[in-house]
Order: structure tokens, then sequence, then C-alpha cells
């Protein structure tokens, strides 16, 4: 792992749901050239996911559930394959199954109007 990468990882103030070796498979990437970028689209598909939620993967006690790492790993592989900003194709939506498998682990609230999500 480069020094960058390195960085990221260890100024981290939260548990990672799946680690850049598991990005690297995933995505096939071989070399070590990319590792900051990698490391970045990890964190981002994080946020996006606890955000998603409304909680942090610190919260879980018995560790991240499977699906949530699952999805960490499939985003942060969506958005290091469409991170050409003047493609069309980077403009693509997460994928909608994912977005199924991060609902399930939502936190609703119910008010007077109805039910709502406490994630974006």
């Amino acid at each position: 792992m480069g020094g960058l990468a390195r960085a990221i990882f260890s100024n981290w103030r939260f548990q990672m749901a799946v680690n850049l070796a598991d990005l690297k498979a995933e995505v096939r990437v071989l070399h070590d050239h990319e590792d900051s970028l990698l490391a970045r689209k990890l964190a981002a598909a994080q946020i996006f996911v606890e955000s998603r939620i409304g909680r942090k993967f610190d919260d879980f006690e018995d560790g991240v559930p499977a699906a949530l790492d699952e999805a960490v790993l499939k985003i942060a592989a969506h958005l290091y394959e469409y991170r050409g900003v003047a493609s069309e194709k980077a403009l693509t939506a997460i994928p909608e199954g994912l977005t199924a498998l991060i609902n399930i682990y939502r936190r609703w609230t119910v008010h007077s109007t109805g039910c709502r999500s406490d994630g974006a």
C-alpha cells in the first residue's frame, strides 16, 4: 500500500467494512499505482452507505453485516469504474440492487405525518 493510501486509512475515525485488498481484487487491479485513488473510492462508498442507513459502522456491536460490506465494495468499484467526469457513464446512479441491500439496515422513524427514513 502506498504512503498516501496508508495515510488515508490511518486517519479514518471509523471502522472499515472492507479493505483495499478486497477492492483491488473486485476491480482486478494488480499494481499499487492507484492505491490512493482506490482508498478514496472506498472511503466515499462507506460514507455514502453510512449516510443512507443513518448510522456509523462502529454502531454495529456484532460487526458490520455482510450485506453492507458487499454494498460498500460494489459502490467503491462502481465509483472507480465510472470515475471519468466527462463520461456519460460517470453520471450513472448507484445500481438499484445495492440500494435494496442498504435499505435493509436503514433506520426509520414514525412521525405523525407518516414513516420516514433517518438516512439521506
